[in-house]
């Protein structure tokens, strides 16, 4: 969970940086997305949790990768509660990772390795998703498959690589 936690602040971190000197340098115009990213960043940074998930709900739904993942690290994280919260951070981790972003599959891999209230133990998923991860270059999925693959069994490792074989990525 700690990992879980890490990942996500520092993509948050860095993505508010980020913006914040895209901002300086007028590189977004006003209103695009990625302004109104940088507005959610900075309303979450300021403590106003609940505006910043109505912006991030709003990119998320249209596609917004990063908010994507910030939507979900909100819920994974608590900051954002409710009875289906983890059911949530798994679909909004679900679509970024779908879109590629490795940070979306360690964390989705973690939660459905250990399951979560609301989200059953999948091993077989998990373990896709550490690999898609491992990939693309993230060291600590590939450890973490590594602990999952000894605790898996020989037709849910077979069945977890042939429908690694069958994605696209």
């Amino acid at each position: 969970m700690t990992c879980l936690r890490e990942g996500v602040r520092r993509s948050v971190g860095a993505l508010v940086l980020l913006a914040g000197l895209m901002s300086l340098l007028s590189v977004w115009p006003a209103g695009s997305a990625r302004a109104d990213y940088a507005l959610a960043m900075q309303l979450y940074d300021a403590g106003q949790i609940e505006a910043a998930a109505a912006e991030l709900r709003e990119l998320a739904s249209a596609g917004h990768r990063d908010a994507q993942v910030a939507l979900a690290g909100l819920y994974a994280d608590g900051d954002l509660n409710g009875a289906d919260r983890w059911s949530r951070a798994v679909r909004w981790y679900g679509r970024a990772a779908d879109a590629g972003s490795p940070v979306a599959r360690m964390n989705l891999g973690e939660i459905l390795a250990e399951g979560r209230p609301g989200v059953a133990r999948d091993r077989v998923r998990a373990w896709i998703w550490l690999t898609l991860a491992s990939r693309q270059g993230r060291a600590w999925a590939d450890e973490r498959r590594a602990r999952l693959e000894a605790d898996m069994t020989d037709e849910d490792l077979a069945r977890a690589r042939q429908r690694l074989r069958a994605r696209a990525d």
